[in-house]
């Protein structure tokens, strides 16, 4: 008798699961839109197992034209979550993406390719960190993130690398040109907020530095440039102009902090 009841026990669950994988996404979207912190979900198609949506918004991270696969081992560990494609006009990528039962909002395996030059609307919008001189930036983009989370609606935690190819900086109101050959920043795990090291392989100019980002949303940054060759007066010039503080080896430091 037990057998028997374990076995109707079995499939009683299984005819569950069954329905609830197949619910309409629309109607999944509108319980996530009224009741789920952080998450917002428009157009969406298909079903709770695997649909398409026009735009997902996690917090300040949006993706827009996305598919989706449930991804149910990530149950049995207490998280809702789904591997997800995305392709826009500022790039392709693809992550699992989720939400811990007891948790926040969280990003894993994250892949994104790009081009900066796509993000040069959005580097306008940034405040500017060297005073009246503005930044511009060129070369490839990619992320390779293993866990990312999302704290408040700022980076919690990230772990990963991104790479950042034939790298080109550029302040084009001040004349100069930095070429970089190819930009590592490592992100590793800390107790709070986030950490980083810069290096770079070829190119014109050598750099090296950290990065902290702070789940309050605060930021501190700090690189030293030092030229390959030979620094030209010019470069020098403007180098100093936009807070760069000479070193002995003939580097440039700069230190940059506040809100992002």
């Amino acid at each position: 008798m037990k057998q028997v009841w374990r076995l109707l026990l079995i499939g009683l669950l299984a005819y569950l699961f069954f329905m609830a994988v197949n619910i309409p996404a629309r109607q999944v979207q509108n319980v996530i839109n009224e009741h789920v912190d952080g998450i917002r979900m428009q157009g969406a198609t298909g079903t709770i197992r695997g649909g398409t949506a026009a735009r997902l918004d996690l917090e300040k991270v949006i993706l827009n034209q996305f598919q989706w696969r449930l991804r149910p081992i990530d149950l049995l560990l207490g998280s809702l979550a789904y591997n997800v494609e995305f392709q826009d006009g500022l790039g392709a990528g693809d992550a699992n993406v989720g939400s811990a039962l007891l948790g926040g909002v969280f990003l894993r395996s994250v892949n994104f390719e790009s081009r900066l030059d796509r993000f040069s609307r959005l580097i306008r919008q940034i405040p500017p960190i060297m005073g009246e001189y503005t930044v511009s930036l060129r070369g490839d983009l990619r992320l390779d993130l293993d866990e990312f989370t999302l704290e408040g609606g700022y980076p919690g935690t990230a772990v990963g690398q991104v790479r950042w190819d034939n790298a080109i900086l550029s302040i084009p109101n001040g004349g100069l040109t930095l070429n970089f050959g190819r930009v590592e920043l490592v992100l590793d795990e800390v107790d709070k907020g986030i950490q980083g090291t810069f290096s770079n392989q070829g190119g014109e100019v050598g750099g090296q530095g950290e990065l902290s980002l702070s789940p309050q949303g605060d930021y501190q940054i700090t690189l030293i440039l030092n030229s390959r060759t030979r620094w030209r007066s010019d470069e020098m010039q403007i180098l100093k102009m936009v807070g760069g503080e000479p070193q002995r080896d003939g580097g440039y430091r700069f230190d940059f902090s506040g809100k992002y």
